[in-house]
């Protein structure tokens, strides 16, 4: 599951891409692949602006630090707990995942409520308040995640966003460290179609994603474009 901090719904899933290496895109494509914790990863969106992040990990492979830009976000892992802390413009944040036998987070501090399939996929994401309810779910086929369908609601709107993925054959290398949050997907994404209601309005946009590896079979830049518009990362692994 690939995936940036929009909103706080997001926060949790910070799932993306990185840095170098001299393969032509997508030949040949890889029969094997070594699956390995991402070191740091470099996202330049349409606008030209690099935005990079380096992550460090533990000795039992989980994911400790990431540092994007500004922002230092750190994880803690205790007793049936994991507590996310998050450093951004001299202000401290916070979040305390509550984790079951299995180690898969079932809510947090933020009043949400994480449910999993029996192979461990994350399948909804649900937040509850006065007059207000979001929630997304998750559609899991063989290993990945084939849709996502978000729903805002409050008293005056019922807005959603509807994303649909297909995948290509080709495992995915990379490793965040962050299996406290259900499984990540299986295979690399091919297409990516996202579907916006917004006040009765509906709007769409697809992107195709194109990939070069590295000798090990390893995703060193990932290219995401919607017609002109592309957003492209690179990846470096430990």
């Amino acid at each position: 599951m690939h995936i940036k901090r929009s909103t706080t719904l997001l926060l949790s899933f910070l799932f993306v891409s990185v840095f170098f290496s001299a393969c032509k895109k997508n030949n040949p494509t890889p029969v094997t692949v070594t699956v390995s914790k991402v070191k740091s990863q470099i996202i330049t969106s349409p606008s030209g602006v690099p935005d990079t992040t380096v992550y460090t990990y533990d000795n039992a492979g989980r994911q400790i630090t990431s540092l994007e830009d500004t922002l230092h976000t750190t994880y803690t892992y205790g007793t049936n707990t994991v507590t996310m802390s998050y450093f951004l413009a001299g202000q401290n944040f916070g979040t305390i995942y509550y984790t079951n036998v299995n180690g898969l987070a079932t809510s947090d501090s933020r009043r949400f409520a994480y449910t999993y399939s029996s192979w461990g996929y994350l399948t909804t994401l649900s937040y509850t308040a006065t007059g207000v309810y979001d929630s997304t779910l998750y559609l899991v086929s063989g290993g990945n995640v084939d849709t996502t369908i978000r729903h805002q609601v409050d008293s005056a709107t019922d807005n959603r966003v509807t994303t649909v993925y297909t995948y290509l054959s080709t495992v995915d290398s990379r490793d965040y460290g962050l299996s406290f949050l259900g499984k990540q997907n299986t295979n690399l994404i091919n297409t990516e179609t996202v579907t916006q209601v917004i006040n009765g309005s509906t709007y769409t946009v697809s992107y195709v994603y194109s990939y070069t590896f590295d000798n090990k079979g390893r995703v060193t830049q990932q290219v995401k474009s919607s017609g002109t518009a592309t957003y492209t990362t690179v990846y470096t692994y430990f």
